[in-house]
């Protein structure tokens, strides 16, 4: 009796997850079919720095011409603070997790920030501060890809002759989550 209850949690447990997969995946290509995420990116495009070389002379500008009401509802939180743009994507099971440890975990950490201009071009970086790693895999790269795609968008809407710089960024693993080194 108690490994046939075994047996019935166990196909449960699978079929919740086979599920949860099919629609994720079926999110995935709807998304990637209205244009709101890339599906050509690099493997390891979580670990890379993106710099904006453009005429936009405002970060506002660039936070201005994003959707931040679609965004917020895609979960993912936006703001402005000390002259860069900061972004965060909260754990969906935070309530759980807030509720146990006293404090909200998040999935990742972004920011746009000005960088020193070259010549003629401002720049801004998008990177990360923080990262939520599950067994070595970045959590909420749905979510972070909407953002960049968002980003994107903004920037070339704004300046079509803008230019995307892709950089590889250093980072520190620490029990489940990667902070940018540097």
């Amino acid at each position: 009796m108690g490994t046939a209850i075994t047996l019935i949690i166990i196909v449960v447990a699978l079929g919740a997850g086979i599920y949860g997969r099919i629609q994720s995946s079926k999110k995935q290509k709807e998304l990637a079919a209205r244009g709101d995420i890339r599906t050509d990116r690099a493997k390891d495009w979580v670990h890379q720095t993106t710099v904006f070389s453009t005429t936009v002379d405002s970060i506002d500008k660039i936070y201005q011409a994003m959707h931040i009401d679609w965004l917020k509802g895609q979960g993912i939180e936006c703001g402005r603070s000390n002259g860069a743009c900061q972004f965060r994507l909260a754990v969906t099971s935070s309530k759980v997790i807030e509720s146990a440890r006293g404090v909200r975990e998040v999935d990742w950490e972004t920011s746009l920030t000005p960088a020193p201009p070259q010549g003629q071009k401002h720049q801004y970086k998008f990177s990360f501060q923080h990262m939520r790693n599950v067994n070595g895999v970045p959590q909420g790269t749905v979510g972070l890809n909407i953002l960049l795609t968002e980003i994107e968008k903004a920037v070339l809407s704004l300046d079509p002759q803008a230019d995307v710089q892709r950089l590889s960024s250093e980072y520190s693993t620490q029990r489940n989550t990667r902070r940018v080194v540097g």
